[in-house]
């Protein structure tokens, strides 16, 4: 009886003893994890991702120590290490659309358009099921349009342009690619009025097309 005793008391020491080490462990990333915030909003990306490692090593399971090692790898242009990074945190957070999104994007960004619409495609597949009320799920379909435009695919293009837009009517480089995949289908008046819009909301760089094709209607 006596022995048994010892070992409960020594198996319920062990779980507590790794509870606390545990708990340190998450309060060391947090630490670490505000100080790459703060480097990061004073523009210093390079610190940032020095402490993010250190906070991601420490404790993997902090997801905005993930999303901010993105932003402080995509600021300095670092794709593959971006990729790198993305990959370690979908093996924890398998269902998150936000990470697929971030791969597409690296993807894009690096001339990689079919990898990149295959993110896209998973992306938008797990923020059908996990909601598509978060803010930037609208670009999750905009950016799959611009690949199905690369891929001269202009009505799958121009339905994915419509959708985003449907989340969030507020982006005027979206109206841009809208009205791209219309002329690309002849249908110009309405290229015309999306690239209006598009010069409504901001989108200066469309004017010169908007003024060559449309401006004379």
């Amino acid at each position: 009886m006596r022995k048994m005793l010892i070992i409960v008391f020594l198996y319920f020491f062990g779980v507590h003893s790794m509870a606390q080490e545990a708990i340190g462990g998450l309060n060391e990333a947090l630490d670490l994890l505000a100080e790459a915030k703060t480097a990061f909003d004073n523009g210093n990306s390079p610190l940032a991702e020095k402490k993010l490692e250190k906070s991601i090593a420490t404790f993997p399971y902090e997801r905005t120590a993930h999303t901010l090692m993105f932003k402080v790898l995509n600021n300095q242009s670092l794709h593959e290490k971006a990729l790198l990074y993305l990959g370690k945190a979908m093996a924890i957070f398998e269902e998150d659309d936000e990470f697929y999104y971030y791969v597409a994007k690296t993807h894009q960004v690096m001339g990689q358009n079919e990898k990149a619409l295959i993110a896209y495609n998973e992306a938008i597949h797990w923020a059908k099921k996990n909601g598509e009320d978060y803010p930037i799920v609208f670009d999750y379909y905009a950016g799959r349009g611009k690949c199905l435009l690369r891929k001269d695919l202009y009505k799958e293009a121009l339905a994915d342009f419509e959708y985003s837009i449907k989340l969030n009517n507020k982006h005027s480089s979206v109206y841009i690619y809208q009205g791209y995949a219309l002329m690309k289908l002849n249908r110009k008046d309405e290229a015309c009025e999306s690239w209006k819009k598009a010069i409504q909301l901001g989108g200066a760089s469309v004017k010169k097309k908007y003024d060559k094709y449309c401006a004379c209607k």
